[in-house]
């Protein structure tokens, strides 16, 4: 008996799960959104490198049936939109984060002191170490942490400034568990700031 079986209709990811004499379809809705259609294809690919790994089959059933709850619960979960008013002002046309199931997504974090627009000082140094401050409340008011970001990106208007920028930054984060990231030098950054940073956290 297969362990699963996969296509995807109309831009709906469908996989059954085979377990025991019974199919399970377990179907993941698309519709048109093509994040939704990757996130199928990927399951299944996932799926598919489980036949030649060295588990019993009703391991890889089990394991195969985790995944796809997993990730229909991510794909089906509602997005909250969080503005805490700890770091910018909430009338500003973003969302200080948007959580969609267990990710969170956070807006690019500038050196701006608290509540205003006003940059700090000590040039990239100082700004650095406020945009990290600033990303650490805006996790702190949610309930997490540094330790939950997975993902960075960074902006820098002088990328010659990266390594100063790098000093201040890994002394966030413990040694050996640095989130992934992106630096790239950009122009006219909001405010004249020298640096953004956005981040991905998951919880």
């Amino acid at each position: 008996m297969p362990l699963y079986r996969g296509s995807v209709v109309r831009g709906q990811a469908k996989v059954i799960i085979q377990m025991q004499s019974t199919a399970i379809p377990l179907g993941i809705a698309a519709e048109t959104n093509p994040l939704t259609q990757l996130a199928g294809l990927q399951l299944l690919g996932l799926l598919h490198s489980y036949k030649d790994c060295s588990m019993t089959t009703t391991t890889k059933r089990l394991l195969a049936a985790s995944a796809l709850i997993a990730l229909a619960t991510q794909l089906h979960a509602e997005p909250e939109f969080l503005n805490s008013g700890s770091v910018l002002p909430t009338n500003l046309p973003f969302s200080e984060a948007v959580v969609v199931g267990e990710t969170v997504y956070l807006s690019g974090q500038i050196g701006n002191m608290p509540g205003t627009l006003t940059l700090a000082e000590g040039g990239i140094a100082g700004e650095t170490k406020q945009v990290m401050e600033n990303i650490k409340t805006s996790l702190n008011a949610h309930d997490l942490g540094l330790e939950n970001l997975v993902k960075c990106t960074v902006m820098l208007a002088d990328i010659g400034e990266w390594g100063a920028f790098n000093d201040v930054y890994k002394t966030y984060f413990a040694e050996g568990r640095f989130p992934a990231r992106a630096a790239f030098g950009a122009n006219g950054l909001a405010v004249g700031a020298r640096v953004e940073v956005d981040c991905v956290g998951a919880k």
